[in-house]
């Protein structure tokens, strides 16, 4: 609750909006155990601002439209609630199956969280690519 870890991850000494920062942290730090290696190049930079993310998984050919459905755990997904074509929060993907996807989000109520959205939910703009 409250995105401590991740913002101060950051360098930050008080709270900012923290979902992309969530997923650097998660990208930079192998969960104990699992042994996932995820590519940190998209997050440079400090970079904790969506449309800039999205901008790097397009420009690599990393990038899916919403309705994309060959995603596995690690892809990075991509909301735009207000429906204006700005993306306006990410999470990663822990899996999918016939109707929903399912996520692991920061910032999501000030907290971590998981969740399901349906497939070709309108608020998903998009998901970055791992390409394991």
């Amino acid at each position: 609750v409250g995105g401590e870890p991740y913002w101060r991850f950051y360098g930050l000494n008080s709270r900012a909006a923290w979902c992309a920062m969530f997923v650097h942290w998660v990208m930079n730090t192998e969960p104990t155990g699992v042994g996932w290696s995820y590519p940190t190049d998209a997050m440079t930079g400090n970079n904790a601002y969506c449309p800039t993310l999205v901008t790097w998984f397009k420009k690599n050919n990393r990038w899916a439209d919403r309705g994309f459905t060959n995603l596995v755990p690690g892809d990075v997904i991509f909301f735009d609630w207000k429906q204006d074509g700005e993306v306006d929060h990410v999470g990663l993907v822990v899996g999918r199956d016939d109707k929903y996807v399912y996520t692991i989000e920061g910032n999501s109520n000030n907290m971590v969280r998981t969740k399901q959205y349906t497939l070709n939910s309108s608020s998903i703009a998009g998901y970055g690519l791992m390409n394991y």
